[in-house]
């Protein structure tokens, strides 16, 4: 063995290295299996020892925890994708303020989008009883929400994302889009 290594085995077995220093020692480990039958012996070989100032061990050591974390973190952020995705074909209504805002959903296949009556006033549609709910909903006389879809025949009362039945009243819009008629 090199002189250097003996002596910083010794220093480290004397303890002498302790406060500056951090050992790294690598290890292989060989299993014989005896020829008389008896348990195989074990061989255990230091490959080589490594010393490094303590402050990069408590770095590789912070670095490692933080990996863990953000692997965590990772994955906690992939369930909760799973999770929302798995929400939008269920029946959760989403409210008038977060479809505004968002622009575009997609729920149960669909892909549902807004226009406003404020830039397309819509004279042109026959919709009976028309009038603007509280949520700003263009809605017929029963309630329903007025939408446009170039897919699903006029007349057709469907459910929505907004907790309410709507109606298809227009065409136009692109192959499995629901446009939903606002005054937002």
């Amino acid at each position: 063995m090199h002189k250097r290594i003996v002596a910083a085995i010794v220093a480290i077995s004397l303890g002498l290295m302790s406060n500056a220093m951090s050992t790294q020692i690598i290890k292989t480990a060989k299993a014989e299996t005896a020829d008389d039958g008896s348990a195989p012996k074990r061989e255990l070989k230091i490959e080589k020892i490594v010393l490094i100032p303590d402050w990069q061990a408590k770095r590789q050591e912070r670095l490692k925890k933080e990996a863990e974390i953000a692997a965590k973190r990772a994955k906690e952020l992939a369930r909760k994708k799973r999770k929302a995705s798995a929400a939008q074909d269920n029946d959760i209504p989403y409210s008038a303020k977060y479809f505004k805002r968002r622009g575009v959903i997609r729920w149960q296949g669909l892909k549902w989008t807004w226009y406003s009556q404020k830039v397309l006033s819509g004279g042109g549609l026959k919709i009976p009883g028309r009038h603007v709910d509280k949520d700003k909903w263009v809605c017929d006389e029963n309630g329903y929400i007025c939408l446009a879809s170039s897919t699903i025949k006029k007349g057709t009362v469907m459910s929505t994302p907004f907790g309410k039945k709507g109606k298809i009243y227009d065409s136009g819009c692109a192959k499995g889009t629901i446009d939903v008629y606002t005054a937002f």
